[in-house]
């Protein structure tokens, strides 16, 4: 049963949802009979109140890891993607990013490096690129964002 909390935990921490949601996300999504117990419940809650503290760490880790074109071109890539669906935050932003150099010459749309790009996409570590991933949907959230909101999300001074 705990596997349950973990499988719908992904998209809860990109949503930003606060503990008091937890319990209801989790029981509409597992079936009636398959409801969490209170233990389970618990653990989501504790994850979600301990990780956006380790998001927020984690972008500090990052300041000005990214240029504000970088940061640009990554939330163009996944302008439309569906954050939850992967297993690997790294080898999804290292795998949209080629694609996208490779079919679309993106690099060339934002005057970009692209290797270097997938460079630094590459010495992440996986809780830096889930927090990457944080930060791109932390954008879709806001909407329609300026230039210091994008550099204040990706902490680009």
């Amino acid at each position: 049963m705990i596997n349950k909390v973990y499988e719908s935990f992904p998209r809860l921490v990109y949503s930003n949802s606060i503990i008091n949601e937890c319990g209801g996300y989790f029981q509409n999504k597992i079936e009636k009979d398959e409801a969490l117990t209170q233990e389970e419940l618990t653990i989501a809650s504790y994850l979600l109140s301990y990780l956006p503290t380790q998001v927020k760490l984690t972008k500090d880790e990052l300041k000005n890891y990214f240029t504000k074109e970088e940061a640009f071109m990554l939330i163009s890539l996944f302008n439309s993607t569906y954050l939850s669906n992967f297993s690997s935050a790294k080898e999804k932003l290292i795998s949209e990013v080629r694609a996208a150099i490779y079919y679309e010459s993106i690099d060339d749309v934002y005057n970009i490096d692209g290797e270097k790009l997938i460079s630094k996409l590459e010495k992440l570590t996986e809780f830096q690129a889930f927090t990457v991933l944080s930060m791109i949907e932390e954008t879709f959230f806001q909407g329609k964002v300026s230039d210091g909101e994008i550099k204040k999300i990706f902490n680009i001074d």
